[in-house]
């Protein structure tokens, strides 16, 4: 239900949060990335759902809100909606493994 639909209460996920950081930069391929919340189901000073998150290293991560998601989008030739697209199926795939 969570990866459809991100009520953040029901979308949290540690495990996922640090599956997010082990990967390289969506950007750049570099390591050492933060999980930056791209969702729009984030409420006034509330985070997005957990299953929103992309791989960016801090600096891109600070560009992202600096700019905002559309403009980082166009900049860097992504597109945040698909990638996280991409990132839930592999988790699903990964996690089940893991069962």
């Amino acid at each position: 239900r969570c990866l459809s639909d991100w009520s953040s209460d029901v979308c949290s996920s540690d495990l996922y949060r640090a599956w997010i950081r082990s990967l390289p930069s969506v950007v750049s391929g570099w390591d050492g990335c933060e999980a930056a919340h791209t969702g729009d189901d984030g409420g006034m000073g509330q985070k997005a759902a957990d299953y929103s998150c992309i791989p960016l290293t801090a600096v891109e991560h600070r560009l992202y809100h600096q700019i905002g998601r559309d403009r980082f989008e166009l900049r860097f030739g992504i597109s945040c909606r698909e990638l996280v697209k991409r990132l839930n199926q592999l988790w699903r795939t990964c996690s089940a493994e893991v069962k």
